[in-house]
């Protein structure tokens, strides 16, 4: 079971809150199952400043596919991309770590890990989100499926990390002493 986030229709989850992050390291761990909307960015999760539309941390997939961690701010946008790219129909784990202001990974199916080292900061920070960009102006929206959507702090998970998530271990037997919220959607 998952939570079904009905073609792109404006259907995401949202808090008022930073869950506790107030440093990086930071990391966004899901399963998704896309079912349609092809040709069109969809988000995963987000940090975000809500009064903003460019201040975030975003875990999201491109219209082809690919999967990206970006950082941006008013100055711009810096983002991992997966060196492969998920299909239509399929459950696939993502993962996006942002270890540093200048370290962030992404990885798809515990693999296909791409990093970016560029500097980007970001501050205001006050929504998390899943299944869409819920800044001023919402958009982004996912088609498809979400479960065992988890975000930790304080530290970085690791490539062995994510291979593990990528088997179907519980976030809960992962680093549990700095997950920060767990939502199983599974029901």
């Amino acid at each position: 079971m998952s939570r079904l986030f009905d073609d792109g229709d404006s259907e995401y989850l949202s808090i008022d809150s930073v869950l506790g992050l107030s440093v990086l390291p930071i990391c966004f761990s899901s399963w998704i199952y896309i079912d349609g909307q092809t040709g069109t960015n969809q988000a995963v999760m987000e940090l975000v400043d809500k009064s903003e539309d460019d201040v975030r941390f975003l875990l999201y997939m491109n219209n082809t596919g690919t999967v990206y961690a970006l950082t941006q701010n008013a100055g711009g946008a810096s983002q991992a991309a997966t060196t492969d790219t998920l299909t239509l129909n399929n459950w696939h784990h993502v993962l996006a770590v942002w270890a540093a202001t200048n370290d962030r990974r992404v990885y798809l199916n515990g693999g296909n890990k791409g990093t970016n080292v560029e500097e980007r900061t970001v501050a205001n920070l006050d929504r998390f989100s899943i299944a869409a960009h819920s800044g001023a102006t919402p958009a982004l929206f996912l088609t498809g499926r979400v479960a065992e959507a988890a975000v930790w702090g304080g530290a970085s998970l690791t490539d062995a990390d994510a291979l593990v998530l990528s088997k179907g271990c519980s976030p809960l037997f992962v680093k549990r002493d700095n997950l920060v919220s767990y939502w199983p959607l599974i029901r």
